[in-house]
This record gives C-alpha cells, structure tokens and sequence, in this order.
C-alpha cells in the first residue's frame, strides 16, 4: 500500500531483523546538571563545550517509533507517535493521486533514562553513518547537478527552504541557501520536495541492488538542530517512503512566538492614513468623492439577467475569432490607454518565480523597486528582506512600498512549522530598515482604500508583475502566476511605480506631481517585441474591468476564465 504510513512498510521490511538486547546498551555516563529538553537537541552544551548528535539505535513498531542517541558522552532516549492508519479497512489499497513520498513525523519525547519496554512488534532499523550517506548520494547529484560552470540547480527542503547545489571549481560539490548563491551563478532548473524525493527514491533502489545500502530501510542523522528541525531521515525503499522526524517543541513555546497586530494596524489608520491627508489633500478627496460614485454605479448597472435567460441559445460559432486590431482600438477608446511593447514570460506557481525573484537581487547592479499587498513575517518572507538588505549593503538603491493595512495584518505569522529559534522581526518594513539602507513605506489607506499591486522592477531593465505576494504560503502553497516582462513596457511600470512611491511619502500629492511632470522612462527594446498594454484599477478608474467586459462582449469562439475569486453578477450574468 503505498500511503502515507511508514509503520507497516517498515515493518514488513524488518521482519527478520531482531532487536538488540538492551545488555548492549552498556553503562551509561552519569549526567551532569543542566535541562535535558534544552540541551538534547537545542545546541546540546555538556560541560560547556558544543558536542555532535549521534543516533545509535532506531526502532519502529506499529503505533510509536523509538531512537537512541549520543550528545557527546551522554546518551538520551527520544521516542514519537506515527500517524494513525486513515485508509480505512486493512488492504484497502490507497488510489490518491496527491499523497507525498516525503512525511513529517513529530518527535515529541527526549529522556535521559532508558525506556522501560518497548514493543513487541519494535522492529529495530539499521542506522546509516553519514559518511557513508554521502559517499551513496554523490552518484545522484552527478545526475542532476550539470557540471557546466556557473550553473547550478535548486532544491526545495518540505516547503520550508530552498538549497541551491553546484559544482566547485575543484570538482567539489557544494550547497548553499538559495539566498546566499554566489551571485554569478544561473538556475539550470528548479526542484520541489515531492520531485526530488522521487529521484532520490529511484537512485537509492539502484544503490540497494548494487550493495551500496545495508537494509531496504534505514535511518540517518541529518546536521539540524534546535525546536523545528529535522535531526534525523528515515528511509524505506520498500514502500517509497522518506519520513523526516521533527523536533516539536513545547506548544507554549511556539504561541508565544506571534504577536498580536490589532493596535498597530489602529495606529496606522490614525497616524499616516489620517494626517496624511495634508500632504495628500487631492488624493484624499478624490478617494472620498469615488467611493459613493463607484458604489452607486455598481449598483444602476443593467441588469443581462433577465435578457440571458428569455434569448434562446444560439448555436455554436464557427467562424473566425476575435478581430484584434479592432479590439485594441476599441481599448483604446474605453480606457484611454495606449499600447507599449515588450515581452512576457509566465512563471506559474511559487516554484518557478521565487527562484527567479531571488536570483534577480542577486544580481541587481543599480536598483530594485519592490510594490506589494502583503509582506509576509514568516521565515520566507525574512529570508526575501535579508537578501534586500544585503544588496542595499552593496550599494543597490532598494525601495520597498507595502500596502499598510494587510502588510501589518500578517505581522503575526499563521501558526505553521517554523524553523529552530524562529522569532518574527516585530514589524517587516522595521526590519528591512534596522541597520539597512532598504528604504521602506507603507501605504497610506486613506478611507480604507487597498493597493492590490504586486510589482517588482530590477535596474529599470525588467520587471515581475503579476498576482504573488510574499510570504511561505504564496512561494510554496498557493496556486498563483506571475509576469517577467522586458521591453519598453518596462518603462511604464516604472513610472507607475515612481508615481506610487512619491505620493505615500511625506511629499504627498506635490512630490507625485514633481514625478508626473518628468518624462517617462525609456527602456530600449528586445528585438523580439510585440503589442502589450498597461491597465489598472482604483478608485473612480476600472480599466481593467472595462477591458474584461469588452473582451467578453467581442469574444466569437472562447472564453476561459480562472480566478480565486467569482463574485461579480455582471460578468456571470
């Protein structure tokens, strides 16, 4: 049964391996004074000096799994329930399509005396040296890592991390976290958690038939420590499985952790949303003067209900599609835009633009401009500002502009695996700036209003434009696109971006004014361009929408539609 269970794969595979008698376990060294939950996996300190952590003996039977392990001299008992079985009746066989190779199994006990009994059905499993790990895995990295230099591949660690692997200049292999790649080195390709388990999954039972693996299942000590890592790796080859075990610490530990964002969001309204009213008095009255015009609009739009219900149903169109040319035109006229040029390139889902995003800082040589709804205060998204903050270090002009209101929102991280020691920065854009030239503003919401734009652009040269934010849970689970645009295009993002970022500083509507008195910036052309136009929405101004509905209005033959979000009777109706 290839679930989501690693008890009876084990098991089965460790039938006639028998348990160590505990006479083997020998006299054990006397412990010295100090908290053995701080010190058994949390940087273990014995005697004041930082020991290795060595796993002895592993055990696995039907409902709990049991490892032996050294911190120096010291030896402790750590032990943790497996998941139950949720498959229903016994050899009912699992046909999910979405079941991972990879699981996480909490590791929720650490004692300095030996358990009592173990199990009858405790099968034990062959622990593995690293060395010996290593020296087996070499022959898959020479797979996957290319030997070209300069080039290097990405790795994703359970939706937590990325490692970014490469060839040295010696033939050495090297790692390193994504954000710390050494700038001149390119991403040959990306891998998340599931794609590389299975190739290592593959490579390990090519490994076992040619002796290279003492059992079909086994265990390995994996260099993490502290609350939230990962200290040890076990692996059955047998039924496809390999279970990271978890450290979990203390559940109180973890609460205290987050903070509560409620009265900085409260400040936030009264203080720069509402005084900043002086310095942005055009803006704010036009936001005001919008909100009951775009309601009441809303509200008199006719109604196609009836009219779509009583037409009857034409027949299928086979003609030729839409007209494009005039389509533009049509554009032209209803949203009072013109069309620019460039190129486009699509980067679905978190696993191909979070590499690219990053790798783009990296090598940034003049400026980075970054617009976002939320900034997340997760581990990720600290990850992203470390790596803004080291390249305004280097010299790189770094301009940060958050929404307020849903930014400090998110200030308190959902309560997920975190990594060890993981404390959130206060506040992120207080983070960006602390001891950093990253230059951050949030916002102004004046009168509630929201600023959905996700835009980043890179030396004036090109920009990411699209639908992420930043944060874990839009790089590793959420379903969502974004933009790598280059070309004149380019050009227009900016001074959008230019215009946002004068009006939420203390210049307000005087320093946007300064902007929009300047020419827009000019981006030279790829060579391969074509016809790309620039739409937005806010208060009073639904470009976007017009054009969704003139494009639903003109379509002949098609129309796809995939969103989060349908809530909009017009467009259904």
């Amino acid at each position: 049964m290839k679930a989501v269970r690693i008890n009876k794969a084990l098991i089965l595979s460790m039938l006639f391996v028998l348990l160590l008698p505990v006479s083997l376990y020998g006299a054990e060294t006397e412990y010295p004074e100090f908290s053995v939950l701080q010190s058994a996996l949390d940087v273990v300190q014995a005697g004041g000096e930082q020991v290795e952590i060595e796993p002895t003996h592993a055990y696995f039977s039907e409902e709990r799994f049991y490892i032996r392990f050294l911190a120096g001299d010291y030896a402790f008992y750590a032990s943790g329930d497996l998941p139950e079985d949720e498959d229903g009746d016994e050899g009912e066989e699992d046909h999910s399509d979405t079941a991972s190779p990879s699981v996480v199994l909490p590791l929720n006990t650490i004692e300095t005396e030996r358990w009592q009994d173990l199990p009858e059905d405790a099968a034990s499993v062959p622990v593995l040296s690293r060395e010996r790990w290593i020296a087996v895995l070499m022959g898959l990295y020479d797979r996957i890592v290319p030997r070209d230099e300069g080039r290097g591949v990405v790795f994703d660690f359970l939706n937590e991390r990325e490692y970014f692997a490469y060839w040295g200049p010696g033939g050495d292999l090297r790692y390193t976290l994504l954000e710390n790649k050494p700038p001149h080195m390119k991403i040959s390709d990306t891998y998340d958690e599931d794609e590389i388990t299975e190739i290592r999954l593959a490579y390990l039972k090519e490994a076992l038939a040619a002796g290279d693996l003492p059992e079909p299942a086994f265990l390995i000590r994996i260099p993490e420590r502290g609350a939230f890592s990962y200290p040890f790796l076990v692996v059955d080859l047998e039924d496809d499985i390999v279970a990271y075990i978890q450290v979990v610490p203390d559940e109180e530990v973890a609460k205290s952790l987050y903070k509560s964002s409620m009265g900085r969001t409260a400040g936030h309204l009264l203080v720069p949303s509402t005084l900043g009213i002086i310095v942005r008095p055009f803006t704010a009255v036009h936001y005001l003067f919008m909100l009951p015009v775009d309601s009441i609009q809303d509200t008199v739009m006719p109604n196609s209900l009836k009219r779509v219900a009583d037409d009857p149903i034409p027949e299928l169109y086979d003609g030729p599609g839409m007209d494009l040319v005039a389509f533009e035109e049509t554009l032209d006229e209803i949203t009072e835009t013109t069309s620019s040029s460039g190129t486009i390139e699509y980067l679905i889902d978190g696993k191909a633009f979070y590499p690219r995003f990053i790798d783009a800082f990296q090598r940034a040589e003049r400026s980075i401009d970054l617009r976002t709804y939320i900034f997340d205060n997760d581990d990720y998204a600290r990850k992203v500002a470390d790596v803004l903050k080291a390249r305004a270090e280097d010299g790189v002009r770094v301009r940060v502009l958050l929404d307020g209101i849903p930014t400090i929102g998110h200030q308190k991280p959902k309560e997920e695996k975190l990594p060890e020691g993981y404390e959130p920065p206060s506040t992120i854009y207080g983070y960006m700036e602390e001891d950093s030239d990253v230059r951050a503003r949030l916002r102004p919401n004046t009168w509630l209003s929201l600023d959905h734009s996700k835009m980043t652009i890179i030396d004036r040269e090109f920009a990411f434009l699209g639908g992420m934010n930043i944060g874990k849970e839009y790089r590793y689970h959420w379903h969502d696109m974004m933009m790598e645009l280059r070309g004149p295009v380019v050009g227009e993002l900016q001074y959008n971006f230019d215009k946002a970022w004068a009006v939420s500083g203390w210049g307000g509507d005087f320093a946007s004014i300064w902007v929009q008195a300047k020419a827009k910036p000019k981006v030279a052309p790829t060579g391969e361009d074509y016809p790309i136009r620039v739409l937005k929405s806010s208060q009073g101004d639904s470009d976007i929408y017009w054009a969704q509905l003139a494009a639903i209005d003109n379509a002949r033959k098609y129309i796809y539609i995939e969103n989060a979000y349908f809530a909009d009777n017009h467009i259904l109706y």
